[in-house]
């Protein structure tokens, strides 16, 4: 195959074969994971989150710093990101010493996080660290995440309350010139609790 395409003048091609013997890219390899959720993460970088609701279960589970109880379910997670699709821009982001434990149809995928030059709306640029754990099951024949956790690095934590309220004001004056606004849409409390949580 690789001989073919070089004589048919291709510059750039990937030739794989799965682990579980499939000759193509396999949901259930390890390394295919971690792809898969790579990917996942560039999206999110250029403020589409639907990379991510495709990979989760429907009836998926979700924390991150900034929720004040879990969210159950896809539905009601569309609508925690609803107000930020569009709003996040992020340079780079650096995904550090992922890790797939595996056992059956569960697995479990841990790594830390650097979103480099991450911003909200037009907010400041930031350089945001996280810890990620995430639990996938294999469902009709694909990964799904049925449980995602999203933790600050300690260093993060680090962030001055005026930096973390520039963000804020910055997405909220971006959302209110939006005429078709969310009856969902948190208030300005909320606003300077949850915007910088999502750059990520």
């Amino acid at each position: 195959m690789a001989e073919a395409l070089t004589e048919l003048g291709t510059e750039h091609a990937l030739l794989v074969r799965g682990e579980d013997g499939v000759d193509e890219i396999s949901i259930s390899d390890k390394t295919t994971l971690i792809e898969v959720k790579r990917a996942a993460l560039d999206r999110w970088g250029k403020g589409d989150p639907q990379g991510f609701f495709e990979i989760m279960a429907t009836d998926q589970t979700y924390f991150d710093p900034m929720t004040e109880k879990r969210i159950d379910g896809q539905a009601d997670l569309k609508q925690y990101m609803a107000p930020f699709t569009g709003k996040i821009k992020i340079e780079r982001v650096e995904m550090i010493n992922p890790k797939v434990q595996q056992s059956g149809a569960i697995a479990v995928l841990t790594f830390n996080l650097i979103d480099h030059g991450a911003q909200v709306g037009d907010g400041p640029k930031t350089t945001a660290r996280w810890n990620s754990t995430e639990v996938y099951q294999r469902i009709n024949g694909s990964w799904k995440i049925i449980h995602s956790h999203w933790s600050n690095v300690k260093p993060g934590l680090n962030e001055s309350n005026d930096a973390r309220n520039r963000d804020a004001r910055a997405i909220r004056e971006s959302e209110l010139m939006d005429n078709s606004r969310n009856p969902h849409q948190p208030d300005d409390r909320e606003w300077r609790t949850r915007c910088k949580c999502l750059v990520r």
